[in-house]
């Protein structure tokens, strides 16, 4: 008997996360200022190492070929409340 945990479609996962965040998979270029910045963002503003770490987490642990997670980690540079929200999907 299968289990009830087992599914033939992988799990879609995307990561808000913060445009802070750098992807160390490629060999972006980071300034000692920018450095030292993002350094205080992480002591000053707990949710800023809470994103860094968890988006760690899915590139170390889960992987990018993954067969059971598919992920992404968006940064988006600037958000902002909207009453009226027109957005389409594809997918």
């Amino acid at each position: 008997m299968p289990s009830a945990n087992v599914s033939d479609k992988s799990t879609k996962f995307v990561l808000m996360n913060t445009a802070g965040n750098s992807n160390r998979d490629l060999e972006e270029p980071i300034s000692l200022a920018q450095s030292c910045v993002i350094g205080l963002l992480c002591l000053l503003v707990p949710p800023h190492q809470d994103n860094e770490k968890a988006a760690d987490y899915l590139r170390t642990e889960v992987g990018q070929n993954d067969i059971e997670i598919q992920w992404a980690a968006v940064r988006p540079d600037s958000l902002f409340e909207e009453d009226d929200v027109n957005v389409q999907l594809k997918g």
